[in-house]
């Protein structure tokens, strides 16, 4: 028994994105939120970032996210493995770049984006979390002072996301 487990796991120095599905999610929000830090201000570096995360995430919200059971032969639940599901996965994606790049409408535009996105390849049942987001993006939105340009440009992306999520794929204005 003691060979089968150490032929089963494997250490090493970091987690890998085999082993850890939102560690390269991690790793594309930690590159935007230090390019969203006051000593760099790059939201340029920052919108790059969550294109990948919104690649990534259309990626992932195919597979099985969440907990998986571990059965045995009798089908009795011996172990389970706890596993990020959508809504920590867009958390995770979405939460540090709206809080530190709320001022900045590049950056809302891709969040927006990265929602629409996701709506279109999700299923009706992965929808409730993508909601949430796009509710905190609303409410960042509403608390800044933009131009009204620029606010009314951010209010025809929300819609195309609610448009999305409802299942209409309207064309619409994108960057």
């Amino acid at each position: 028994m003691a060979d089968a487990v150490s032929e089963a796991v494997r250490t090493g120095p970091e987690r890998t994105d085999l082993q850890d599905v939102a560690f390269g999610l991690r790793q594309l929000t930690d590159i935007a939120a230090k390019a969203l830090s006051p000593g760099i201000n790059d939201p340029t570096t920052a919108v790059h970032a969550l294109s990948h995360s919104a690649a990534l995430l259309c990626e992932m919200v195919r597979q099985d996210l969440g907990p998986r059971l571990l059965r045995d032969d009798d089908e009795q639940v011996r172990a389970v493995l706890r596993r990020p599901d959508l809504r920590d996965l867009l958390d995770l994606a979405v939460s540090q770049p709206l809080r530190y790049g709320a001022a900045e409408p590049a950056v809302l535009t891709r969040i927006a984006m990265l929602l629409r996105e996701l709506s279109w390849c999700s299923a009706p049942d992965q929808h409730p979390p993508i909601a949430a987001a796009l509710a905190r993006l609303r409410s960042t939105i509403d608390t800044q002072n933009f131009q009204a340009t620029e606010h009314m440009r951010l209010t025809e992306l929300i819609a195309l996301v609610d448009e999305a999520l409802a299942g209409r794929w309207t064309h619409g204005r994108s960057r």
